[in-house]
């Protein structure tokens, strides 16, 4: 790009300004996208916005020359995770004002999958779902011998405020009342626990819902009875579906990931 200079008797010193008008702040993103921002000029002797450079993490996206200023953008060059955001607006005088308006987004080109089981084929099959935007992040639980019965645990996994909500309690009655869940910015990647015919006892793997760092793993709750299991998420994946087989126990588990 070139650049003229105003023909004022007084030349453009004043740099322009400039704010992302989409995506929102904390959204999630997939597919193709058109990324948008408003750009002025200022000052008393305004050359014009000549383009406005949008920026993800530092590098160039693209550019727009003309309002209205946007982009389309093809998530899938990126990975999924959290990322920054910004533009850079520059005037025909040369004047340019940069990193504006950094803000984090979400990419999440996710297709959905299904982990291996743990446990028996008794009771009833059931299927919990995340509401839309979200993630497990714990289980309410009742157990003794052997888990009893389970309550997933949801919240957005896309956004600043942390927002939960309940799904359905699968199993029986008895056991005494538990709970575990992962640490504040984490989301349920896995199980891991001990199960033959019926599941003994359950721990979450979590992972940070950034996708950076390192997996946690919950305390667990139940007894050792029966063998060792680990059931997991694919990479950068995370749990938004419980399902299994369930009646007077939890006889059964598996996860549904994206």
């Amino acid at each position: 790009y070139s650049f003229q200079a105003a023909t004022s008797s007084t030349a453009d010193v004043t740099s322009p300004v400039g704010s992302i008008s989409s995506p929102s702040a904390g959204d999630r993103v997939f597919g193709s996208v058109t990324l948008g921002a408003y750009a002025y000029d200022t000052g008393s002797n305004q050359s014009g916005v000549a383009k406005v450079e949008f920026q993800l993490d530092g590098t160039t996206l693209g550019y727009a020359t003309s309002a209205p200023f946007d982009i389309s953008f093809n998530t899938a060059t990126f990975p999924n995770g959290q990322h920054t955001l910004s533009i850079n607006v520059t005037d025909r005088a040369g004047n340019t004002a940069t990193t504006i308006d950094n803000r984090i987004i979400t990419i999440g080109n996710y297709s959905y999958t299904t982990t291996l089981s743990a446990g028996g084929t008794g009771g009833g099959a059931f299927t919990d779902s995340a509401p839309a935007e979200n993630a497990l992040m714990g289980l309410q639980i009742r157990s003794g011998s052997n888990i009893d019965a389970l309550q997933p645990v949801y919240q957005n996994a896309f956004g600043a405020d942390i927002v939960q909500s309940y799904g359905a309690w699968h199993g029986g009655n008895g056991g005494g009342s538990g709970a575990i869940q992962c640490p504040q910015g984490y989301l349920v990647s896995g199980f891991v626990g001990t199960a033959d015919t019926l599941v003994h006892r359950i721990a979450l793997i979590c992972m940070p819902a950034n996708g950076q760092g390192s997996a946690w793993t919950s305390p667990s709750i139940g007894n050792a009875t029966g063998n060792s299991f680990t059931i997991s998420c694919p990479a950068n994946k995370f749990a938004t579906k419980v399902l299994g087989h369930s009646g007077t126990y939890v006889d059964q588990l598996q996860l549904g990931c994206k």
